[in-house]
């Protein structure tokens, strides 16, 4: 799956992994910006204040309609990650909170919760202890929430962290947009 212009034209496109052809496309008015697919339902954020937010679309079915194979939830939505429960983390950006939404698309109970941080962005998931990371661009910082949404700890990083990632040993890693640096940090400390 590809995603279009984020708050523009919302096209999304199914492409051949081998041929390059586009299978289908679509345009429901949500999404685009960045994502992910699980076990079928694709996932895409729409950053912007005012703007429809998070798509949640399931694939299995036909191409979307006005019928229940998607949803837009309205919200600020930026970063999407997904736990090992196969629960969907989106991070709601300049209200500097969280959403924790079920594999159906349902939102916790008292969620959104706040992050810590301001401007909240890109999210990412430690496997070994399923914590969720938020890139916080304007507080320069990284929060590490337990899978409740918790703070746990808020590590410093470069200016402007927009995203955050977990490499195969587990580390975490923020990259920092106006100071054009990563920063690596380890969960164990």
């Amino acid at each position: 799956w590809t995603a279009g212009n984020f708050g523009l034209d919302n096209a999304f496109e199914l492409i051949d992994g081998t041929t390059g052809s586009i299978l289908s496309s679509f345009n429901v008015g949500c999404g685009g910006y960045g994502g992910l697919a699980d076990k079928g339902v694709l996932w895409s954020a729409n950053r912007g204040p005012g703007t429809v937010g998070l798509l949640r679309y399931d694939t299995k079915n036909t191409l979307p309609t006005t019928d229940d194979t998607w949803t837009c939830s309205p919200a600020n939505s930026y970063g999407v990650g997904i736990d090992g429960n196969g629960n969907i983390w989106n991070a709601l950006w300049t209200d500097n909170s969280i959403n924790k939404l079920d594999p159906a698309g349902g939102l916790f109970p008292g969620f959104p919760k706040t992050t810590g941080g301001v401007n909240s962005r890109g999210v990412a998931v430690t496997k070994t202890d399923n914590h969720v990371w938020v890139a916080n661009s304007e507080s320069d910082d990284v929060s590490r929430l337990d899978n409740d949404g918790s703070v746990v700890a808020l590590i410093a990083v470069g200016d402007l962290p927009t995203g955050v990632s977990v490499d195969t040993d587990g580390f975490v890693w923020s990259n920092n947009l106006n100071s054009s640096t990563m920063s690596k940090i380890d969960p164990a400390t």
